[in-house]
């Protein structure tokens, strides 16, 4: 694990809040001088703590406003390894997350209407890695964070 001292922290929180701000704005902000914000910038790429900068979409803006997940229970054995792979590579897939208990996995879709989701759920349904399905819609999105909080204890 990378040790990050209260620059690199400022830095990161700085980038999470806004990714175009300027070398020297953040310099500025950071009190430190802008060789050493393009240094540890590019070390904590290097580390891969920064692995890209994304812009945030207004998904229902552009029409995806029918969101599911759903709740995969898989066959196991080895024959059927590699699911998570084949479950992230469908359409309309924005997340799989792989767990421990009664279900293997939660698939996350953003689709702009019914028809679109059931043309994933069908490509899903088909996988015979699949045992069984269970379809949830999402009414409202209360949360939905893409930064992570750093705090001033983190290593």
């Amino acid at each position: 694990m990378h040790k990050l001292d209260e620059v690199d922290k400022q830095i990161l929180r700085s980038l999470q809040d806004d990714c175009r701000i300027s070398l020297k704005k953040m310099a500025k902000k950071v009190d430190v001088a802008v060789s050493t914000i393009h240094y540890r910038i590019e070390k904590l790429q290097e580390a891969g703590i920064i692995s890209g900068y994304h812009a945030i979409l207004d998904e229902d803006k552009l029409g995806y406003d029918f969101q599911t997940v759903i709740a995969v229970k898989a066959r196991h054995g080895p024959k059927y390894s590699g699911l998570g792979e084949k479950l992230a590579n469908l359409p309309c897939v924005s997340a799989v997350y792989w767990l421990l208990g009664d279900i293997d996995y939660w698939v996350l879709t953003k689709a702009r209407n019914r028809d679109e989701h059931l043309e994933a759920l069908e490509a899903l349904i088909d996988m015979e890695e699949i045992m069984s399905t269970v379809t949830y819609v999402i009414s409202k999105v209360i949360l939905e964070k893409p930064t992570i909080e750093i705090h001033d204890d983190d290593p």
